[in-house]
């Protein structure tokens, strides 16, 4: 857990990163004054590597090549990836876009309050979870859209956030926390334009 804080807040300082959004429809000024914004995370269209693997195609090949190394590996590889989502996926997620976001427009980012005026879907399309060696960087891609709670079916804005890094700052043999970094990427991406188009 130290780790991990200790990673967050080295990821708040990064001010250069690459990431490409593409395909938005609308911006974000409509969020001037609002309060909350409820974040829900969407992994239902999930694919992996460049096979395009379901998650679990991912989790079965992956943990069969770790237990194949050493009987047991996979399967304590297997437990840290399924926590990896409540565990540091959408933790980092929620820290980044907050850290500057909310500074500026006083908008809070939460999960799980049915009383925002907004909602925010994380539709995690992709992800490519890089390796240690080489120091190969981790890759999500993601559908960020905003709809009005009262209004589910009319779409404010949408964007498509390609290949946020996961960058390697350290040996980093944890997939899970390099994937985290992708998704810190991307908050940290709209966290810039909400501040920007929102004040």
């Amino acid at each position: 857990m130290k780790r991990f804080v200790l990673i967050s807040l080295f990821l708040m300082s990064i001010s250069g990163f690459s990431q490409k959004i593409e395909n938005q429809e609308g911006d974000f000024k409509f969020l001037k004054g609002a309060s909350k914004v409820e974040v829900k995370f969407d992994y239902s269209n999930l694919k992996l590597l460049k096979v395009n693997f379901t998650e679990e195609e991912y989790i079965a090949d992956r943990k069969k090549q770790l237990n194949g190394k050493q009987n047991g590996v996979g399967d304590n590889w297997e437990a840290k990836w399924r926590d990896s989502r409540l565990g540091m996926w959408q933790p980092m997620f929620l820290k980044l876009l907050t850290s500057i976001a909310t500074n500026k427009t006083n908008i809070q980012f939460v999960t799980d309050d049915s009383t925002s005026e907004y909602v925010m879907l994380v539709d995690v399309l992709w992800i490519y979870p890089g390796w240690d060696a080489f120091k190969q960087k981790a890759k999500v891609t993601s559908r960020i859209s905003i709809f009005k709670r009262s209004d589910m079916n009319t779409l404010l804005v949408t964007l498509d956030a390609i290949e946020a890094p996961g960058d390697q700052f350290f040996n980093n043999f944890d997939d899970g926390l390099r994937v985290g970094e992708g998704f810190a990427k991307t908050a940290k991406t709209l966290e810039k334009m909400i501040a920007k188009e929102a004040k």
